[in-house]
């Protein structure tokens, strides 16, 4: 489900979420089990136009915790930040992105959480990708190349929403 929150000329703020209940059966451990639980994950996204031809853009998105079998994920995300400029004259865009801003990219999986697995093994796993380390720097330039004023413009599920709300 995405929604835009506000449409102001110079602010855009998209927000989407997904809530699910889950429910699952281990037959393969010694002893079966049913567990249920409450999934969700959610994302933002803001887009700020400056002067000059800049925009500015964070976004952030946040898993909760899952389960693999008996083994349980821990809740994960990030946040991004990037800044544009449109050059002048149609000569493209140069941006500039940093990756998981915060540094927190990083997960735990509970091996055998739930219930014992076969020769009661139970372990814990830390994971944290490059971007926990080290902030990922990314400078990017993009240009239009043919005949961009016959292109016919597309229209995104978050466009017709805005134009909803507008009316």
């Amino acid at each position: 489900m995405g929604i835009s929150l506000y449409n102001f000329p110079k602010l855009e703020i998209e927000c989407g979420a997904t809530l699910a209940q889950r429910k699952f059966q281990l037959t393969h451990t010694p002893q079966m089990t049913t567990h249920s639980y409450l999934a969700y994950n959610f994302s933002i996204n803001q887009t700020l136009k400056l002067p000059h031809n800049y925009e500015l853009e964070l976004n952030a998105w946040h898993n909760g915790s899952q389960f693999d079998g008996a083994t349980r994920i821990s809740d994960f995300g990030m946040v991004n930040l990037g800044i544009g400029k449109k050059l002048n004259r149609d000569r493209g865009t140069l941006q500039l992105t940093v990756t998981d801003l915060l540094k927190t990219m990083r997960l735990s999986a509970y091996i055998g959480h739930l219930t014992p697995l076969v020769f009661q093994l139970r372990s814990v796993s830390n994971y944290r990708s490059e971007s926990a380390w080290a902030r990922i720097f990314r400078l990017s330039y993009s240009r239009n190349f043919g005949n961009v004023l016959n292109k016919e413009k597309r229209k995104s599920g978050a466009d017709e929403e805005r134009e909803r709300v507008r009316e």
